[in-house]
């Protein structure tokens, strides 16, 4: 078929497609907005996941959490440093253009160019190449055994539509600097963007030439940010919305308790923790010379003045996992034998303090985020206090999720919370280049509290080109050793998964926590 008729064809069956409000709408609300429709502006789980209703990588995750073909069909490591894609044929853009490895190259290039929020991600990436229209090459800096894993995160934008637009470079979290792609959608996946405005409603309608063969039968998925949790479990109550998630945890035998509600309750990857700021020469909160947490009796006194337990027990109602490490079980190179008992001990606390030469403790300011991990503020309202009993003065500063990252991206705050899911790789590999390895150039990406080891550093950089599943095991213990050594994190919990749906809902929920509105079915 000419491409001219293909593409007038893919037009006239969006246009007939059922407009907003008509056949079978799916309404759904999370405690955040999607940070932005630009699919390389900000590596952040919520909106990745989001577009990836949109969007589509080389590859994709299974109902198993297995690398599967999405965009490509095949793969091979033709070398340590290169790996070569044959690409799906007949794959079309929302807007009607063609995909070829020209878009691939596009988008390989823009998601590690330097306004990217996903040059640490991808910062094992060298260079992309078209072969011809359907084969691509990427070379890496260094071997990298799950690139195919990383690349289930790097969305393919269309680069004709990208740059008639002037949307050739990422849109900027760091600067601000937002182009046609933070407001305007055009991918390869199930569905298309038919409205976008910011912290109020994104609405999709389903994209009848996709390339795959659809599971839901929805016609239209409606998207509302609703941060209040007492709101968004009213707005499903009332029928407002479909599907809610997270369900405030308080909520829960209310939502299972109700005829024509349910809940679906599952382990997450999402690990929940504090950093301490070693990068700063001084702490902005207080008067203290110096920065004290680049002592590690000192990183030793905070953690064990937490008591994760007591969090466990009380804002999560029990629900959350206690950790002594900053991944999930699920994650490739967790390591159980690193699990250990609870340090938490506020006398053992003092003393490090009082030999670290701060009997009187010191002054810092705490930054935390309120509407991007379950019970956020809350965990850190209660850390707050527990510092207090070993003479640490921490002034909570609380903000929205965008305000928050884009703070401590700036890598000034004295301590943050944080919380990691290696949704994208599943893989430690990725938690210790981007949060724990030296920065340099891309690695150490989201290293906002200025840790460095050497031998960490040269661990990460191994584990890299191992393909040995053995040897891998080995060095990640090593790796997550040395973290546990130098109190690097304090571990607060694995938060759960909870989404609340009415009755006629059915979908997937995988420890990602994303929503796959292509698995997705109203009855």
């Amino acid at each position: 078929m000419p491409r001219w008729l293909r593409i007038a064809l893919l037009l006239a069956m969006a246009a007939l497609a059922p407009l907003p409000g008509w056949g079978r709408e799916f309404r759904f609300a999370f405690q955040s907005d999607v940070a932005s429709l630009d699919p390389h502006f900000f590596d952040h789980a919520f909106t990745t996941g989001f577009l990836g209703n949109v969007y589509e990588g080389l590859t994709r995750w299974d109902d198993q959490l297995q690398v599967e073909p999405a965009l490509a069909t095949a793969w091979e490591q033709e070398s340590p440093l290169s790996w070569r894609f044959t690409l799906r044929r007949g794959v079309t853009f929302h807007e009607g253009q063609e995909f070829t490895a020209d878009d691939v190259v596009f988008s390989v290039r823009r998601a590690t160019g330097p306004e990217s929020g996903f040059a640490g991600l991808a910062a094992a990436i060298a260079e992309a190449e078209a072969l011809d229209p359907y084969t691509v090459r990427i070379a890496t800096k260094q071997p990298y055994v799950i690139l195919p894993r990383m690349l289930t995160n790097l969305l393919i934008l269309s680069r004709g539509w990208a740059e008639a637009n002037g949307a050739a470079t990422s849109s900027n979290m760091r600067t601000g600097q937002r182009n046609y792609a933070a407001d305007h959608a055009n991918g390869t996946g199930p569905f298309r963007v038919t409205r976008h405005e910011p912290d109020s409603i994104t609405q999709l309608a389903v994209f009848p030439g996709w390339w795959d063969r659809p599971t839901h039968n929805l016609t239209v998925a409606t998207f509302r940010p609703i941060k209040s949790p007492p709101t968004r479990v009213a707005a499903l109550l009332s029928r407002q919305v479909d599907m809610i998630w997270p369900v405030p945890l308080a909520d829960i035998p209310r939502l299972q308790g109700t005829p024509g509600f349910k809940v679906a309750n599952r382990p997450s990857e999402w690990a929940i923790m504090l950093r301490l700021n070693q990068g700063v020469e001084r702490l902005s909160g207080g008067d203290q010379a110096g920065n004290p947490f680049r002592d590690v009796r000192v990183r030793e006194a905070v953690h064990r003045a937490i008591d994760t337990e007591a969090i466990r027990r009380t804002i999560m109602r029990g629900l959350s996992t206690t950790t002594a490490l900053p991944l999930a079980p699920t994650t490739n190179g967790y390591t159980e034998s690193l699990q250990r008992p609870s340090v938490f001990d506020p006398e053992r606390a003092k003393a490090l303090l009082v030999a670290a030469g701060y009997p009187n403790g010191f002054a810092f300011t705490l930054d935390c985020p309120n509407d991007r991990f379950i019970n956020d503020e809350a965990i850190c309202r209660a850390i707050v206090p527990m510092l207090a009993r070993i003479g640490l003065n921490a002034s909570l500063a609380v903000r929205s999720t965008t305000p928050h990252f884009t703070h401590i991206g700036r890598r000034v705050s004295d301590a943050f919370l944080v919380g990691w899911a290696s949704a994208g790789v599943k893989d430690a590999h990725n938690l210790l280049s981007q949060l724990f390895a030296t920065t340099s150039g891309s690695l150490g990406a989201v290293n906002y509290a200025g840790y460095s080891d050497a031998e960490l550093d040269g661990l990460i950089q191994a584990i890299g080109g191992e393909s040995d599943a053995a040897k891998r095991a080995e060095m990640f213990a090593r790796a997550l050793a040395i973290l546990q050594r130098d109190w690097a994190v304090i571990p607060v919990h694995l938060q759960p998964s909870v989404w609340g749906f009415t009755a006629e809902v059915t979908t997937l929920q995988l420890p990602d926590d994303n929503m796959r509105l292509w698995r997705t079915r109203l009855r």
